[in-house]
């Protein structure tokens, strides 16, 4: 029995602990008060042996343990000294209680019950232990997986946000090259205009850019303007003939002068100066100043363009970065002409 009881982490329940020491000091205790009766001052030999005992234990923790395996061994000899003792005081006259090994064979046996109970004690608690240690493991698997789903989660997450990068990237550089694509072939389109009509009057050229313009934008009607002495004549139109060498000053195209880039504005009809649109009603108004860079940005012509609705939006800062181009060729013409 001393071998269980030096082996505390055999048992480690403390109530099973309890149980244990109970078990193999109580039928000594009993099988002590059958074979001659005790005396209660033998009881502290018992608290020593309990105490003896425990320090395998942990007695910091289990002082509770300790408190009531005293308690119960001081019952113990109190019932073994006033009720088993004066109803078993016959066993006296059998001639197995007379002699000393009759007394130790009883003993023994009670021993070998206080093993046989410690033994089950143990089988139970190992049972209890090994179930309670299964289900702890179960429960880490268990974690162990569910941190290694939130990991592949997060992993699947980050790929995922990785590939709508990528692709918006792709789809930004696609954008990116189509935009520069339809540029070079915009500005093709006008340097070869601009080629074919080198030589021609300046009213044929500015026609013929109203008609490239109306290709790639899509107005109703167009005019355009040569800016002279502050004032804007029409030298050229689309769809309105009528209008041609007609002179106009202020308003918008002076506005349009000053801020020498394009310049839409959402329009009521009303304001417009062309009476014969009133009933197009056209909704907005894009100014196209052309402006010459190497004579300090001087705007020699204006281009008035006449929508239904909103017109593209990719398209005019191309055309922006091609007026200045546009305004040389203009400038130089002009020069051309008046030298001749």
């Amino acid at each position: 029995m001393l071998a269980y009881w030096l082996r505390p982490r055999l048992i480690r329940s403390p109530y099973m602990r309890l149980a244990s020491i109970l078990s193999g000091v109580v039928p000594v205790v009993i099988a002590h008060a059958l074979t001659r009766e005790p005396d209660i001052t033998e009881g502290y030999i018992y608290p020593i042996i309990i105490l003896v005992l425990l320090i395998y234990y942990d007695l910091a923790l289990e002082w509770r343990f300790t408190v009531s395996a005293l308690a119960l061994i001081y019952a113990a000899l109190l019932i073994s000294q006033h009720v088993i003792r004066p109803h078993y005081a016959y066993l006296d006259g059998f001639p197995v209680m007379k002699t000393l090994t009759g007394v130790l064979l009883v003993k023994v046996v009670f021993t070998i019950f206080g093993l046989l109970s410690l033994r089950l004690v143990s089988q139970k608690d190992e049972e209890r232990y090994r179930l309670t240690l299964e289900q702890e493991n179960r429960i880490a698997e268990q974690e162990a997986l569910l941190t290694e789903l939130e990991t592949l989660q997060a992993e699947s997450e980050s790929r995922r946000q990785e590939a709508e990068a990528r692709y918006a990237e792709a789809q930004k550089l696609q954008k990116d090259l189509a935009r520069e694509v339809a540029r070079t072939a915009l500005t093709a389109r006008y340097e070869a205009l601009m080629r074919d009509q080198y030589g021609k009057p300046l009213s044929d050229f500015l026609r013929a850019l109203l008609e490239s313009l109306q290709d790639d934008l899509g107005f109703i009607t167009g005019l355009a303007y040569q800016v002279k002495d502050g004032t804007y004549e029409v030298v050229a139109t689309y769809a309105l003939p009528q209008y041609l060498g007609r002179t106009f000053s202020g308003g918008l195209l002076e506005t349009a002068t000053a801020l020498k880039k394009t310049y839409l504005v959402a329009i009521p009809p009303r304001t417009l100066h062309l009476k014969s649109l009133a009933t197009l009603k056209p909704q907005y108004a894009l100014y196209l100043p052309i402006s010459v860079e190497i004579a300090q940005g001087q705007v020699v012509a204006v281009i008035e363009l006449l929508f239904l609705s909103k017109p593209d939006s990719e398209k005019i800062p191309i055309l922006d970065a091609l007026l200045p181009r546009i305004g040389t060729y203009i400038w130089m013409q002009i020069k051309s002409l008046n030298h001749v």
